[in-house]
């Protein structure tokens, strides 16, 4: 197929879950990448397929209403919009896909339900994966029993109740673990110079036990999933509705915590006790389900 993607940010190095799938579908298809919408409506219908990526209502955060788009609008391709961050003018995203004969929609998040009722499109999920060339088992010193980088999303509005304030609330518990050996680096500064390059950020969670990994305001299971299981490094996260990423089970391949937090220290024990057959077998499934390539032999089976 001839692929006519819009991805704002192809050029991402610190966020590469924007970047990850849409390298591998110019691996596999013929597909022409723009980080902005043409005017040209018929070089648009010339593929067979129009591509919104990730980052492509980005484009739009400074509206309150999503501009009309009429080389996307007016196309006769097949038109497929990637989204996450859904809470992000939800409205809007679900009417621009409307009013621009979007047919399918994949998103990042288990809310593929309540997508597809809102739009009445077609709606899967498509989890972030992961480069296994850079988020891959280094063989290092493990110093740490704990980590996690990002940012902390303090009294972020817009968040279920369950989630407010996990992140601060996540570090606060392990402020009380004099025992533990723990790397955190984590703010809402918005410099974000507590981010590390990828290949150091690779080397950070590989030199950790466990990382924490807490999803996002609309329960999007962010890309540290796979980044985590891919480095062999136990993944610890919250609690997420049922439907979703279901093939991680807890105290199996990873280790899940109340969202309450009521037993985050009797987890946190048993993943520490558990690491090395938690964190092989988190391995294994990242790698049959979390690659880029394993995305995209998903996506080809539902569009």
């Amino acid at each position: 197929m001839k692929f006519y993607v819009i991805e704002p940010r192809i050029n991402e190095t610190k966020f590469t879950y924007y970047t990850n799938f849409v390298k591998e579908l110019c691996l596999n298809e013929d597909a022409l990448v723009l980080s902005t919408p043409t005017d040209d409506w018929a070089e648009a219908s010339s593929h067979d397929c129009i591509f919104l990526g990730l980052g492509f209502f980005e484009l739009f955060d400074s509206f309150k209403v999503f501009p009309d788009v009429p080389s996307i609008r007016n196309s006769t391709a097949k038109k497929i919009a990637y989204i996450h961050k859904v809470k992000n003018k939800y409205e809007e995203k679900i009417r621009f896909c409307k009013s621009h004969g979007i047919e399918v929609i994949f998103t990042t998040t288990p809310l593929n339900k309540e997508i597809e009722k809102d739009s009445g499109i077609t709606t899967h999920v498509l989890e972030y994966g992961s480069d296994p060339n850079i988020f891959k088992p280094l063989d290092l010193e493990k110093q740490y029993d704990i980590g996690f980088s990002g940012a902390l999303h303090e009294n972020k509005s817009g968040v279920d109740e369950e989630l407010k304030n996990l992140r601060v609330r996540c570090r606060d518990e392990l402020k009380k673990r004099d025992d533990l050996k723990i790397f955190w680096s984590a703010s809402d500064e918005t410099s974000q110079s507590y981010r590390a390059n990828i290949s150091d950020y690779a080397r950070q969670i590989n030199q950790s036990k466990m990382w924490i990994a807490i999803t996002g305001p609309a329960w999007d299971v962010n890309g540290r999933v796979s980044e985590v299981t891919l480095c062999k490094t136990v993944l610890f996260s919250n609690d997420i509705p049922q439907g979703h990423y279901d093939y991680f089970q807890d105290g199996v391949n990873c280790i899940r915590f109340k969202n309450d937090l009521s037993d985050f220290h009797e987890k946190l024990n048993e993943g520490l006790e558990n690491q090395k057959s938690i964190s092989q077998k988190g391995h294994e499934l990242a790698i049959n389900h979390l690659t880029p390539n394993k995305l995209y032999n998903k996506f080809k089976t539902l569009i």
